[in-house]
């Protein structure tokens, strides 16, 4: 990725942020990132493209730092603790300010929502590999790891549009982790 495209990306970022997805506009977007509209559809060809690149630009963000943190602690709530700050509650606080947040959700075209699905399938496949060393526990309890870690990684996700405070989303997840360690019979 250039630098260009990674200012384009942030500028994308802060005005959903600010406007929500319906109502950002390309020219929003590269009023915000300092680029002619010309620069702007050199890179992305419409405001769809633009939209599932910083979707996969927030992904790998976050993956990236799950993935430098994770190795740095010792136990699986300790992991766990750190993919609920950077893939739920981190995601949250950016969604609070987000005018249409349920877009982000249900996917804002159908595009959106294959990138949205495919977002979902990375970070399955994050917790799967800290959940393969219980594989044992999991196919006791009657699925596999794979399975267990989208279930894992959905309630964590959704969560952040059902709840109305962070308060509750902490509550929240610190029930569905108590559930998985108790699953896993893990202290």
């Amino acid at each position: 990725m250039t630098e260009v495209e990674q200012n384009i990306l942030e500028a994308a970022i802060g005005v959903i942020a600010r406007y929500g997805i319906r109502k950002t506009t390309m020219a929003d977007i590269a009023d915000t990132a300092g680029v002619s509209r010309q620069t702007l559809y050199t890179h992305y060809r419409n405001k769809d493209t633009v939209l599932i690149a910083a979707m996969h630009f927030v992904a790998d963000k976050s993956e990236r730092s799950f993935t430098e943190r994770r190795i740095q602690v010792g136990t699986l709530g300790e992991v766990l603790d750190i993919y609920f700050e950077e893939c739920v509650i981190n995601y949250f606080h950016f969604i609070a300010q987000t005018p249409d947040a349920q877009d982000l959700l249900l996917g804002f075209t159908p595009a959106g929502k294959a990138a949205s699905i495919e977002v979902s399938e990375r970070k399955a496949r994050l917790i799967a590999d800290s959940l393969a060393p219980f594989e044992a526990q999991i196919q006791a309890s009657g699925t596999t790891v794979i399975s267990y870690a989208r279930f894992f990684t959905t309630s964590a996700s959704n969560a952040k549009f059902s709840v109305q405070s962070l308060d509750q989303l902490q509550d929240y997840l610190a029930a569905l982790k108590i559930s998985v360690l108790s699953t896993l019979r893990v202290n």
